[in-house]
């Protein structure tokens, strides 16, 4: 079997407001959007120095998503409001991923 691409990644601790990052870590949690409200999917990705918040604005679910799976997503990080977050990065469920980083 192939093996998949690595990116170069990024503790949430260090990434860059407004620049593109590649980061990793574990899926705390996964809230998906109430029936009456904009669809919208949102993750809590944690590493070992802190969680970055994601949503997928449009999506009423994420498909092969799981709590306790190690995801590597990629896309621009906004500090602006504190926390790090991402908007509607690509993504990457990892099989075979070292837990020495979450």
């Amino acid at each position: 079997m192939a093996e998949k691409k690595r990116h170069q990644t990024t503790p949430v601790a260090k990434c860059i407001d407004r620049a593109t990052q590649t980061v990793r870590g574990k899926v705390v949690s996964i809230t998906y959007p109430a029936s009456e409200t904009s669809p919208a999917v949102k993750v809590a990705l944690r590493d070992k120095t802190g969680t970055l918040l994601i949503s997928w604005l449009g999506r009423k679910t994420l498909g092969g998503v799981n709590v306790g799976d190690i995801l590597e997503v990629t896309g621009i990080v906004s500090t602006g409001s504190g926390h790090p977050q991402m908007l509607n990065p690509r993504y990457q469920v990892l099989e075979d991923y070292s837990q020495s980083y979450v």
